[in-house]
């Protein structure tokens, strides 16, 4: 999947975590996205990084990951690469597959 945002814009990813196409109830779960230059590039330099543990309806699967405009103010336009990490209850770890992350310029500044 590709994410495409305008840089210094604020963007909620709303997320619904399913098994076989049913929602799994979230409590107590951590989700974090990783937004990094290169694929294979180290936690420590990637430009966006959320966590989130506290969910929009945990019950039913539902999360949001907020990025704030900030998040992105300095970050040159181009192409990323991200994925989201999932931590059940039972620190069972699973992330999804490597998405593009596509940071665009934007053309009003807002300033």
């Amino acid at each position: 999947m590709q994410i495409k945002l305008k840089r210094n814009n604020d963007r909620a990813l709303n997320i619904t975590v399913k098994r076989e196409n049913e929602a799994v109830d979230i409590t107590g779960w951590t989700i974090k996205l990783t937004v990094k230059p290169t694929q294979n590039a180290t936690d420590g330099s990637a430009i966006i990084s959320k966590t989130v543990s506290s969910h929009t309806d945990a019950a039913n699967g539902l999360t949001t990951i907020s990025i704030d405009a900030t998040d992105t103010a300095a970050v040159t336009p181009g192409n990323y690469y991200y994925d989201i990490l999932i931590v059940d209850d039972a620190s069972k770890r699973q992330n999804s597959s490597t998405g593009l992350f596509i940071i665009e310029q934007e053309v009003t500044d807002g300033a």
